[in-house]
């Protein structure tokens, strides 16, 4: 009978957790364990996004309005990346295009100058520089740099835009009539591409 009864109460102490057993695994918490892999991967983000910026090299209309927005902090921002890779085109592009924006002219073209020497492959890149020409009133070299950079990709909009401005002001009305129309043309079809893209009931690679 003694021994039925100290089973029942060490069972209910157990239960409640006030026995030594029922304490140890009732009360006790065990601290949450870090991963070592996840704090490695924040850390690497932060490192990323503090030398990236978020300027897309192939987006010059974009990359213009956002040194408008705001210079000097694209001026910052990409000095910070230059730091770390010197011949980022991107960076270059985007802090040329800010310190026009200050009325930076000098330091403008040598950036765009130095971007061209990273990476002249790009259409981007010739496009910045001739947008610094337009601002010089270099209308022809600035007409040249659109070309160049149409020859490397003849569906970029922003550098039919361009030099439709630069023919304009150089007078030739049906050049710039012509460049403005593709330009739009262009920004349209990828507008458009881009809304159809997100249908999933449209397959855009079928033909």
């Amino acid at each position: 009978m003694y021994y039925s009864k100290v089973c029942t109460m060490s069972f209910w102490k157990r239960l409640l957790g006030r026995g030594k057993k029922g304490a140890d695994t009732a009360t006790r918490t065990r601290p949450a364990s870090k991963a070592k892999g996840d704090t490695k991967k924040r850390e690497a983000r932060t490192r990323k996004s503090e030398t990236t910026p978020a300027y897309p090299l192939a987006n010059v209309a974009g990359l213009l309005k956002r040194a408008k927005a705001d210079p000097d902090r694209a001026i910052a921002e990409c000095t910070k990346a230059l730091k770390v890779n010197p011949k980022d085109a991107a960076a270059l592009c985007c802090r040329s295009l800010a310190r026009q924006v200050k009325q930076d002219g000098d330091g403008a073209l040598q950036d765009a100058e130095a971007a061209l020497e990273a990476d002249s492959l790009q259409a981007s890149t010739w496009t910045v520089r001739a947008i610094l020409r337009l601002a010089r009133n270099d209308t022809k070299g600035a007409a040249e740099d659109c070309s160049q950079a149409i020859e490397l990709d003849p569906d970029y909009a922003d550098a039919y835009a361009h030099r439709a401005i630069a023919r304009e002001r150089a007078g030739d009305m049906a050049g710039a009539k012509a460049d403005y129309a593709k330009s739009i043309d262009l920004q349209f079809r990828s507008s458009l591409t881009a809304e159809l893209s997100q249908d999933p009931g449209i397959d855009l690679k079928k033909k």
